[in-house]
């Protein structure tokens, strides 16, 4: 009977961390796609002022979440991220579009495939 309530206590604790871990990866990643979609806007737009404010807020908000990721995801994902989001800023203040928003849809594209890779599902626990 021990053995059956410390299974169930250890199976709770499993799925709540998967819970706690996959509800912070969605909600980090939203924000963070929401972020990059202003940048992407003011590209498009050549407002690159507005581009660089938003950059800097979406680099500073990846650098507090980041580290909330840590624990649930590979860390060269994380690193990937960050040296993208370090090439868009000397992008942005050379002015160089192209290369941005190539790399402004990459770090998009590489925080869906975060959240995508990282959504609870049943085959999580296994």
């Amino acid at each position: 009977m021990k053995h059956l309530v410390a299974s169930f206590l250890i199976f709770a604790l499993v799925l709540t961390v998967c819970f706690m871990g996959s509800g912070t990866i969605v909600c980090g990643t939203n924000e963070l796609t929401q972020k990059t979609d202003a940048v992407i806007q003011n590209v498009n737009d050549d407002n690159y002022s507005d581009a660089l404010k938003n950059l800097n807020g979406l680099v500073e908000f990846w650098d507090k979440t980041q580290n909330k990721f840590i624990p649930f995801i590979n860390m060269e994902r994380v690193d990937e991220i960050s040296e993208k989001l370090n090439s868009i800023q000397s992008f942005c203040n050379k002015e160089n579009k192209p290369h941005m928003l190539a790399e402004l849809s990459s770090v998009k594209f590489l925080i869906q495939d975060l959240k995508e890779a990282e959504e609870f599902s049943i085959f999580s626990l296994v």
